[in-house]
């Protein structure tokens, strides 16, 4: 199941597509939960959203060093390269973590649920 050598992507099984879709969905739904939560016994919507992504940050470094995953050395070329996407993505996590702290869970899934549709005209 690696890549052709046509340049075509590997076909993948639907149920694997399935099994994904639902995982991602549990996950995302159990961590909106979660900061719902998070956000109020710990108010501090930057500092959480920085604090849930240094163990991410952390665990890739660690399985580079370890061997279990292929991780590419930082460089202040590939960091400043690569800082408007992260710096863009990091800013709307934060900015989902307000809306979940200053509203109700489902008003923060219908917006999520919405969001898609003017993008894809815009795009």
């Amino acid at each position: 199941s690696g890549a052709r050598g046509n340049g075509e992507a590997p076909r993948i099984a639907p149920s694997r597509v399935a099994v994904l879709v639902c995982g991602h969905a549990f996950s995302a739904s159990l961590l909106l939960v979660v900061n719902k939560w998070a956000l109020k016994v710990f108010p501090y919507v930057w500092v959480l959203t920085t604090l849930q992504f240094l163990p991410a940050a952390l665990l890739v470094g660690l399985a580079g060093t370890l061997g279990l995953a292929e991780v590419d050395p930082l460089s202040w070329k590939k960091l400043a390269t690569f800082f408007p996407a992260a710096g863009m993505f990091f800013i709307t996590m934060t900015a989902g973590n307000a809306v979940v702290k200053h509203s109700n869970v489902d008003t923060f899934i219908v917006m999520r649920s919405l969001v898609p549709i003017p993008c894809a005209f815009l795009e």
